[in-house]
């Protein structure tokens, strides 16, 4: 089966993954203004050019540019561009590699909004859906306007002000209001679908999906959220089409490519750790040695099936 080359080759697989809405100081210089599960409002700063970083929504985000301009690239080769004073709205398990365009003088500045379910469950049981997003595209662009700005710069001053640790109910209201700033910035009054037809609709081919990504690392929540399933729906339909476990199958594939690289490639074990999706070589040896009853030996030549 054919998959996008993007996410298929050996640099994307090895490369590390940042988890939206966790802050992760080696993509930026990141200050969590508050927090509550999975609802987080960040500010992030890049400095320097970052190409093709790869990135994976836990949570639907709304990203602002107060200044520079990303690039985005989602799994279905879609490109997008975030100029600044402009928002994109992210679905919940989009996997995309973004990249900054550098400027010399000011590095990128962003605020990132994590929504829970709450806010957006309130949201949308206060809009008509319509049918005017029929398909909606990977993420939401529109520029932000002054209303969503003076927002932001009072939410900042807010929470600077406020260091204690933000209730749930606290900051699901705060989301709460700026989801409804941004349906206020739509020319096209198509917010309101997009975010119902995405929050609910959004599924890919799970088989697809599943051998293109299954070397990632990634969790079974994540894979669900990713093929667009609740977790129950992804489990029931993993087991329809594989007619095993999310997870043992994962786990065998992992190794059979594992036993593959070592016995036909003779590549070192960190190396095949890397590309398997193993958290350590030690993680890796002990799996090895479970499934096939022997240790995993990069010296060992023999006929072997990917």
């Amino acid at each position: 089966m054919n998959s996008p080359r993007l996410w298929t080759d050996t640099a994307s697989i090895c490369a590390p993954v940042h988890m939206y809405p966790e802050v992760n100081g080696a993509y930026s210089s990141a200050q969590v203004l508050a927090r509550h599960a999975r609802a987080a409002i960040l500010y992030e700063t890049f400095s320097g050019n970052h190409t093709n970083r790869i990135f994976f929504t836990r949570s639907p985000l709304l990203i602002l540019i107060f200044r520079g301009t990303r690039r985005i690239t989602t799994l279905e080769q879609n490109h997008f561009t975030l100029y600044e004073n402009h928002f994109a709205l992210l679905p919940p398990g989009l996997y995309f590699t973004s990249g900054t365009v550098p400027d010399a003088d000011h590095p990128l500045e962003q605020f990132v909004f994590s929504f829970d379910d709450r806010s957006l469950e309130r949201y949308l049981s206060g809009h008509r859906i319509g049918m005017a997003c029929k398909h909606p595209a990977d993420i939401f662009l529109c520029a932000s306007g002054s209303t969503l700005q003076l927002l932001t710069d009072s939410l900042w001053q807010f929470f600077r002000s406020h260091p204690e640790p933000a209730s749930g109910r606290l900051l699901s209201s705060k989301l709460l209001e700026v989801l409804r700033v941004i349906q206020a910035c739509d020319p096209g009054k198509t917010f309101s679908d997009w975010l119902y037809r995405t929050m609910r609709f959004r599924r890919r081919n799970l088989e697809q999906t599943i051998l293109a990504n299954y070397r990632r690392g990634l969790s079974v929540s994540d894979l669900a959220l990713l093929t667009g399933r609740s977790e129950s729906v992804f489990r029931r339909d993993f087991k329809m089409r594989f007619d095993t476990t999310p997870g043992q199958w994962i786990r065998r594939c992992r190794l059979e490519k594992a036993r593959f690289l070592l016995d036909r490639h003779s590549l070192p074990l960190e190396e095949v750790a890397l590309l398997t999706g193993f958290q350590n070589i030690g993680h890796l040896k002990q799996s090895f040695r479970r499934y096939f009853g022997r240790t995993p030996d990069p010296n060992r030549q023999v006929d072997a099936q990917p």
